[in-house]
């Protein structure tokens, strides 16, 4: 009996705890799923930014619209104006994204002679990337 229990307590002595190889393999592991996991989410935060600036230029652009509708009376024949030369969107103009920028083009429809087709043309850049968006209507002039 005293036999197999020294044979026990002798097993028991050995596997005290895990080798510094087993550690470092689990380490390894853990970094590869970490970075696999990373790998999905950079992208995914990327484009909900992008997402956030376009949000962002299609409400400037839809801004622009609306004052020019409350002020038909500036509509005008223009190949490319700003909105501030046209005294438009003094309340908003928002800080991001950085540089954005917005041009209206109006020109009137050919066999109506109060009826202008009015494109605003807001663009803005992403790192060295050049974005734009466009929002066209058509209005009435009073």
């Amino acid at each position: 009996m005293r036999l197999i229990f020294d044979d026990m307590q002798s097993e028991q002595n050995q596997e005290k705890g895990a080798t510094l190889l087993e550690v470092l393999a689990a380490l390894a592991i853990l970094a590869i799923l970490t970075t696999a996991v990373l790998a999905v989410f950079i992208p995914t935060g990327l484009w909900i930014s992008k997402a956030g600036n376009e949000t962002s230029a299609a409400n400037y652009a839809a801004a622009i619209l609306e004052d020019l509708r409350d002020q038909r009376s500036r509509l005008q024949t223009a190949n490319s104006i700003s909105p501030e030369n046209l005294g438009l969107v003094q309340q908003y103009k928002p800080g991001f994204p950085v540089g954005i920028n917005a041009h209206i083009s109006m020109e009137p429809m050919a066999s109506y002679s109060k009826l202008y087709k009015v494109e605003v043309l807001v663009r803005w850049n992403e790192g060295t990337e050049l974005c734009k968006i466009t929002m066209a209507t058509l209005m009435r002039k009073v």
